[in-house]
């Protein structure tokens, strides 16, 4: 083929172009190149019109011929780098970049390229230099000036990054990207204001738009404000269906506001989008929970620890449900599991010496109780808990002193006082055990203590004061039948027949069983 009918074929390709028809121009070119010899022209005619076409292989390999034929060619050196940069080839696209700054210094677009592959490459503060390089031959160029804003983000440059964003938007106001980056700035801080005032700005300029409606639900969040987070994610999820993190959130949202249903039905759907997520079927699990649907529940947790064996919160949530279940042995296997998996579920041990109380295994329920406190000696409710094993397994010197140690720590531990009050009576040791008493009335006047005091007092034989307690007892719950008996029998033992009599009288009216064993004595 002549020279001549190369540059027809040129021309002929340049009108079909002209006209918007790059496949037929691209056709004429390649019958070019079948009768041609390698010809500049040609490779960049083709380079162009694939680049054009998206084909940046095709594009790539036209560019590659042309250097070949002239190695230094700016131009083609400069549309090879942009073809290697959009087929995300980030490497080579920064080495044929530097390339083309080297040999043309003042190609803005090569510096804004090349800002670019560096951005990717993870290389933040040379790409923010490339970008100034971009801006120092190109002044307000607004894809270096966001460029540079993107590289002091990711380099963890917030304030410098903020005032480079609104640099940009000096420029561009409307800079979607710029304007979502600062939202995301707000909330790497937790500036509530920074992400609302962002996300208002861009709803003005894309009323639907994903990230901002996005935003305001993170704000919403972070204010409890979650009425309003629900209807945010609402309004996402019209957008975009399958937004399976905002479903999810949806779902978070209305747990928060009790709406345990609708809560249900919003993770529920968040599972059948992602069947995988062990953090969804937790959830789920968790408001089936809420709602008292054990079974539902029991199925969610089941699946998030066949997703994710390790996620020791749904075991633990799993053992909590298999106690309302009654199936206690089931509990207590997954509470030995969590306690295999180290120290840090001491709560799990706490729960296994409950179940063992609550089984009649105290001796289990001490040693749980014991290995708590190993790691948590200051665990009031486990030291209880021991000390009530300790008395149900009769060592009660080890009971009263577990009680005695919480009373130091918390001297007004009503349960520790009960318990050490009991211990005393059943050692005879009454002075103790009425000092118990009194301390328990400090806190409390209760019937039961006024009453418990009388009753000690009754048995040191100190009657007038057992008297005494048994009327204050009375005056909180005047229907108190066994206040009333004792009351009596003190009264008698003081010589007070005639009030005994109204005691016992009205003792006997409250609680006629009481009467059980009065005739049983022997005839005189």
């Amino acid at each position: 083929m002549t020279e001549q009918e190369n540059y027809r074929l040129l021309a002929d390709a340049a009108v079909l172009h002209l006209e918007g028809k790059p496949e037929e121009a691209l056709e004429v070119l390649k019958r070019a190149a079948e009768g041609a010899e390698d010809s500049t022209d040609l490779y960049a005619a083709m380079g162009l019109i694939h680049f054009e076409l998206r084909h940046y292989e095709a594009a790539l390999e036209c560019y590659s011929k042309l250097l070949d034929l002239q190695p230094r060619q700016k131009a083609a050196l400069f549309n090879q780098a942009v073809c290697l940069e959009r087929l995300g080839r980030w490497g080579e696209s920064r080495e044929t970049y530097e390339t083309v700054v080297e040999t043309d210094p003042d190609n803005a677009q090569a510096h804004l390229g090349l800002g670019s592959c560096l951005l990717h490459l993870g290389r933040h503060e040379a790409a923010r230099a490339a970008f100034e390089s971009c801006l120092a031959l190109s002044p307000g160029h607004k894809d270096a000036l966001l460029g540079k804003a993107i590289a002091l983000h990711l380099g963890g440059q917030l304030e410098e990054a903020e005032a480079a964003y609104g640099e940009v938007l000096i420029v561009h106001p409307d800079s979607e990207e710029a304007i979502s980056n600062l939202m995301s700035i707000g909330v790497q801080r937790k500036d509530v204001k920074t992400v609302r005032d962002n996300a208002e700005r861009l709803l003005k300029i894309r009323p639907r738009s994903s990230t901002a409606l996005a935003g305001l639900a993170a704000v919403a969040f972070a204010n409890a404000e979650f009425e309003e987070a629900a209807l945010f994610l609402r309004d996402l999820l019209e957008i975009s269906p399958d937004d399976v993190e905002s479903r999810f959130n949806l779902g978070v949202a209305y747990q928060k506001l009790g709406r345990l249903a609708e809560a249900v039905e919003a993770y529920a759907q968040a599972a059948q989008q992602e069947p995988g997520s062990a953090q969804i079927q937790f959830n789920l699990g968790l408001a089936y929970q809420q709602k008292g649907e054990f079974g539902s529940a029991e199925a969610a947790y089941e699946r998030a620890l066949e997703l994710s064996p390790e996620l020791d919160v749904a075991r633990w949530n799993l053992a909590l449900v298999l106690e309302q279940m009654e199936r206690l042995d089931e509990a207590q296997q997954l509470y030995q599991e969590l306690l295999e998996g180290g120290p840090a579920w001491a709560k799990a041990c706490f729960r296994l010496g409950h179940l063992r109380i609550r089984s009649g295994d105290f001796r289990g329920a001490a040693d749980a109780f014991r290995t708590c406190l190993k790691s948590h000696p200051n665990w009031v409710e486990a030291r209880l808990n021991l000390a009530f094993a300790c008395f149900k397994l009769e060592e009660l010197d080890a009971a009263r002193s577990e009680f005695e140690t919480v009373l130091e720590s918390n001297p007004e531990s009503i349960e520790a006082l009960r318990g050490v009050a009991e211990i005393s009576v059943l050692n005879t040791d009454y002075t103790l055990a009425l000092d118990a008493c009194r301390r328990l009335i400090a806190l409390e006047r209760a019937p039961e203590y006024l009453y418990n005091a009388g009753l000690v007092c009754q048995r040191e034989g100190m009657l007038e004061e057992a008297c005494r307690f048994y009327k204050q007892a009375l005056e909180e719950k005047p229907e108190f039948a066994e206040a009333c008996l004792n009351l009596g029998h003190t009264l008698s033992t003081l010589g007070k027949d005639k009030e005994a009599l109204r005691y016992w009288r009205r003792a006997l009216e409250l609680k006629p069983e009481l009467v059980a064993g009065y005739f049983s004595g022997t005839a005189a």
